[in-house]
């Protein structure tokens, strides 16, 4: 009986997030500007009102070639969730540069997870919490749909190194 149940609320719970609009953008009161929120693709980061930073933030990055070839050999099994606020300064500078790695290796957009958060940090109908990240953008990498290893806010070196220390200490561990 526990089995059916447990397979009834996540079956149920798969409708919730995967019925969701992406791209929704929503007028943040407390931000007093356009936000992503919620569910998101690479798309939205293409107009308006996100073109302008994303596009320079993308294309002013110079990607650390090394660190590129190392990291698109140990994604194979990896998922990445990106939390991040399009109202803040940080997420602003990282995210594009984030975007240019993910492009660099060409990770699957099926293996990727975009999530516009406001200024709680929360997006309740895609089930980010009040908690569950304390700052953004915060990038969560996974392996086998088990979480190896965060970003948070920024790099404490580079995104590449980051990144492929997160890789290299949790696969070959």
């Amino acid at each position: 009986m526990y089995y059916r149940i447990l397979f009834l609320v996540i079956y149920l719970s798969s409708f919730a997030v995967f019925g969701q609009q992406q791209n929704k953008i929503v007028f943040d009161e407390n931000a007093q500007q356009e936000i992503l929120y919620g569910l998101g693709t690479v798309d939205v980061f293409k107009e308006e009102p996100f073109e302008g930073w994303f596009s320079s933030g993308f294309n002013e990055y110079l990607l650390n070639e090394n660190s590129i070839k190392q990291i698109g050999i140990l994604v194979e099994e990896v998922s990445i969730r990106i939390v991040l606020g399009t109202w803040c300064s940080d997420s602003r500078r990282e995210v594009p540069r984030f975007f240019k790695i993910l492009n660099a290796i060409h990770f699957p957009s099926e293996r990727l997870e975009i999530i516009g958060v406001n200024r709680k940090k929360v997006a309740p109908e895609v089930g980010i919490m009040e908690g569950y990240v304390d700052y953004v953008p915060t990038f969560i990498i996974f392996l086998n749909d088990i979480e190896i290893g965060r970003i948070i806010e920024k790099p404490s070196k580079t995104l590449e190194e980051d990144l492929l220390e997160i890789l290299t200490n949790k696969i070959f561990q």
